[in-house]
């Protein structure tokens, strides 16, 4: 399998393959643990709006969120853990179609901010929301990724390949379709929630993408949780929350 650069491995599997499969070992070590350590870094109590482009803690839901924030120098560069690329399994070539496109379009790349939120869920695990907000030279780019990526992600073939990388692993899951996210027009996204068994254990977990544009502007949205995550409506605030502090 190719390897790919740091910055791409992480912009595509943080936002589909690596969050869910970070999920996934992390749900079924909190029922064969009894819990997890909560996430730590700096308790986001920030009551001032969002700044455009940008998410603010005090419009997600819940108390207790930790968060960072980070420039970007270039569109796949990232501050925060490195996931394996799309593995070179036939459930996932859309997915690999899609890397493409991303790297072909990294030269219109002119600056962004990748945004990270946590806050630990009452049965041990820990609700993750990522904020990818990247500015082009040209709107054209924007449109090229976003119709690569409603092909990939709202595709047939986006929870296959998610639950054959967890197999290869040695987790075995099964998922079923969430309402799907209130992102802004032309956007796309996907709601999935995942029950998966392993050797040490078993777990639920909750996945959920969003990409959407503004002009020269790409947002992209990642939510992941492990135990019982998220519910649809708040789920829908998350991404509400998102797409306010993105126009």
């Amino acid at each position: 399998m190719v390897h790919l650069p740091r910055g791409r491995a992480w912009l595509v599997g943080g936002v589909a393959l690596g969050a869910l499969i970070a999920a996934l070992g992390a749900a079924y070590l909190i029922l064969r643990d009894g819990g997890g350590d909560p996430p730590t870094g700096t308790v986001a109590s920030d009551a001032t709006p969002a700044e455009p482009g940008s998410l603010s803690a005090s419009a997600l839901p819940g108390n207790g969120w930790t968060n960072s924030a980070t420039e970007l120098v270039s569109l796949f560069d990232s501050p925060g853990p490195v996931f394996s690329a799309t593995p070179d399994l036939p459930e996932c070539a859309p997915l690999r179609v899609f890397e493409g496109v991303l790297f072909e379009n990294e030269p219109a790349f002119s600056g962004g901010e990748s945004q990270l939120f946590e806050r630990p869920l009452a049965d041990g695990g820990t609700l993750r929301v990522s904020l990818l907000t990247v500015t082009f030279s040209g709107p054209s780019a924007v449109e090229a990724i976003l119709a690569s990526a409603r092909s990939a992600l709202e595709g047939p073939g986006f929870a296959p390949c998610m639950i054959a990388a967890a197999a290869r692993d040695d987790i075995e899951a099964t998922a079923t379709e969430g309402a799907a996210l209130p992102v802004p027009a032309g956007g796309v996204s996907r709601v999935l929630r995942y029950s998966a068994v392993a050797s040490s254990g078993g777990g639920t977990v909750t996945q959920a993408v969003g990409w959407w544009g503004d002009g020269e502007r790409l947002m992209a949205l990642t939510v992941s949780a492990a135990g019982e995550g998220p519910d649809d409506a708040e789920l829908a605030r998350i991404a509400q929350a998102a797409a306010g502090g993105g126009r």
